[in-house]
């Protein structure tokens, strides 16, 4: 059924201009069909700003608090080029951590979820915003 779901968005989000993708999620309000439409705008590329109000409105500008599946980026909002990828791994219980600067990785590694989170916590208090 989850899968169903996520094929109906991505039609969706494929064939909506942002405006009615905008207007669309205004009159969503069952946070599982949530979640598969703000997958599908990300799998899509699509409508960057519906993406971070809806993981701003669902608390995803915060440390997840349940065991989440997929790939964040967080990104300053300072004005430099600096990323945070962070990575959930095949056995989630472990996050894959790459860090870039310029364009060029400056580090990368493996964090248990607790401490990602930690990590999460803090970029999100220094500013960094999910892209």
């Amino acid at each position: 059924m989850a899968r169903d779901i996520l094929v109906h968005e991505l039609n969706r989000v494929r064939n909506m201009t942002d405006d009615q993708l905008n207007v669309r999620y205004g009159k969503m309000n069952k946070e599982p069909k949530i979640q598969k439409f703000h997958e599908a705008l990300k799998k899509e590329n699509r409508n960057p700003s519906l993406r971070n109000k809806i993981a701003k409105d669902l608390g995803w500008d915060q440390a997840p608090t349940y065991t989440p599946s997929g790939t964040w980026v967080l990104k300053s909002t300072s004005g430099e080029d600096h990323e945070y990828v962070f990575s959930l791994t095949p056995s989630d219980t472990v996050m894959e951590i790459i860090e870039w600067k310029n364009g060029d990785k400056i580090s990368s590694g493996n964090r248990n979820i607790e401490v990602a989170r930690k990590q999460w916590d803090n970029l999100i208090g220094e500013g960094y915003e999910l892209i």
